[in-house]
């Protein structure tokens, strides 16, 4: 697997084990400003291209209407990583994260190029994640992941296909 690949996963299990640390200190029944300022205190001085509240610009050529038919030309990022090639999403559920979140995160990153996104729930009573990779980097991920290693180390990821 190229070190760029492995920097990537491990930075994703990094922000996967502060958010379970975060949402175990602070339990589900914050407001989504308090998780978000715990990751943005975590992450801060630029930690691995961290930045929260990024507006991105979107991308020429490709469908410009949102989930709620809106042309688009800026989309709102609650963190990006890696200089905006991770876009990670905080959201509050009591239950599991639902396929519309899901969506909406993909059409996010296929508007503004952001190959890799991450869903991030804190509502629920147990932390719970989505990792959701463009389908243009799909074949590329499962060709790094297979040739990484055959055991996995750290949480299983989902990946949404």
């Amino acid at each position: 697997m190229p070190a760029g690949t492995l920097h990537v996963r491990n930075i994703l299990r990094e922000i996967y084990r502060t958010a379970r640390e975060i949402h175990a200190e602070l339990g589900p029944d914050c407001r989504r400003k308090h998780y978000a300022g715990a990751l943005a205190a975590h992450y801060s001085g630029r930690r691995y291209g961290c930045e929260q509240d990024v507006i991105l610009p979107c991308i020429a050529g490709t469908p410009q209407y949102g989930p709620q038919d809106d042309p688009a030309e800026f989309i709102k990022a609650d963190f990006t990583f890696l200089d905006r090639k991770v876009l990670v999403r905080v959201v509050l559920y009591q239950w599991e994260i639902s396929l519309g979140v899901c969506r909406d995160l993909w059409w996010r990153m296929n508007v503004t190029g952001v190959p890799l996104g991450l869903i991030l729930n804190f509502g629920s009573p147990e932390f719970e994640y989505k990792r959701v990779v463009h389908h243009k980097y799909l074949e590329q991920w499962r060709r790094e992941r297979q040739a990484c290693c055959s055991r996995t180390e750290g949480p299983p990821l989902a990946l949404l296909a």
